[in-house]
């Protein structure tokens, strides 16, 4: 008898997901140990090894199994108890508050830039020159460190997953003269990072229980990686763009804004708990999983992404753009 081991994979974890969730609700698994289990986010990658490793081999449907149990596990660990780590945030999608911290400073030459936010809404946005700015509110204040090639702006730690976490709002304003080496850590937060005409080497953005949007149009990034955890994240291209880089997700969901002039070439690793819509953008298909426009051979700025995931999606150009 053939197994499908695709549909064994899903009908599995959904109804692994279903029980794990209801059970919590009902008082049956404790929700305090949920609470920390959901956090071993990285048994999924074990339990995808353990599937693909087992694949051509007489024990494909228990590798099958063993992958659908752990990822049910942990989606139902997440449905019942995730929410309230955003939640446990003052609310990310209201008003920002009026800054309370002011630094502004201007880079010698190329910079490195680290944010780490916690319960915050985080915009960046580009100007001319080699200067740059921050405004931010919130209790405590942000820690900024900044010399003539650093800029560092880290949150309070205490306010990651806390009871009491207090939102925070702030604004990063970015020169485009300089090269710019750039690190985003979001836990819990929603990031508007809008690098318009940046010259970026390096812009590495984790997001964690959360939601960011990065608009790249213009901009010239040699080495991008987005890396999502339990939330969602969304890149914004035009035909100036030059892009290089990666996207994976865990347990969520990537996006990708582009239109038909940009030079733009996707490469998908093949995983039964991930799944795009590449077949159905009108992007040409050069092999197995590799897909771009027509126009890529012959752009002079080309945007190259291998894109990745696990319990996740990606989706090319979504109806109403990306959020």
């Amino acid at each position: 008898m053939h197994i499908n081991r695709g549909l064994l994979f899903w009908g599995l974890a959904f109804i692994t997901a279903g029980a794990v969730a209801l059970g919590v609700q009902q008082g049956v698994i404790p929700r305090d140990l949920v609470s920390q289990a959901w956090r071993l986010w990285p048994l999924i990658l074990v339990a995808i090894g353990i599937s693909i490793i087992a694949a051509r081999t007489p024990l494909a449907p228990l590798g099958t199994i063993i992958g659908a149990l752990l990822l049910g596990t942990f989606v139902g660990g997440f449905m019942a108890f995730g929410p309230r780590i955003v939640a446990s945030c003052s609310d990310l999608n209201g008003a920002s508050a009026a800054p309370t911290q002011m630094r502004n400073g201007s880079f010698g030459g190329n910079a490195e830039v680290r944010i780490t936010a916690n319960c915050a809404v985080v915009t960046v946005t580009t100007q001319g020159g080699s200067a740059w700015t921050f405004a931010g509110s919130g209790t405590p204040d942000a820690t900024v460190d900044a010399s003539g090639d650093r800029l560092s702006i880290r949150g309070p730690e205490n306010t990651w997953f806390g009871s009491d976490a207090d939102r925070h709002d702030w604004n990063v304003v970015l020169p485009t003269d300089p090269t710019l080496d750039v690190s985003i850590d979001a836990n819990a937060a929603r990031s508007r990072l809008n690098l318009v005409n940046a010259k970026v080497g390096g812009l590495d953005l984790n997001t964690n229980a959360g939601e960011a949007r990065l608009d790249l149009g213009g901009a010239n990034v040699t080495g991008l990686k987005v890396e999502v955890n339990a939330g969602s994240a969304s890149v914004v291209l035009d035909d100036q763009s030059a892009v290089t880089g990666s996207m994976s997700a865990n347990a969520g969901s990537l996006q990708v804004c582009a239109p038909p002039s940009v030079g733009l070439q996707i490469r998908t690793r093949d995983n039964v708990a991930f799944s795009d819509n590449l077949d159905q953008s009108g992007l040409q298909s050069v092999g197995n999983d590799t897909w771009q426009t027509a126009t890529y051979g012959s752009a002079e700025r080309k945007v190259t992404l291998t894109v990745e995931g696990n319990a996740a999606s990606f989706t090319l150009n979504p109806d109403g753009g990306c959020e």
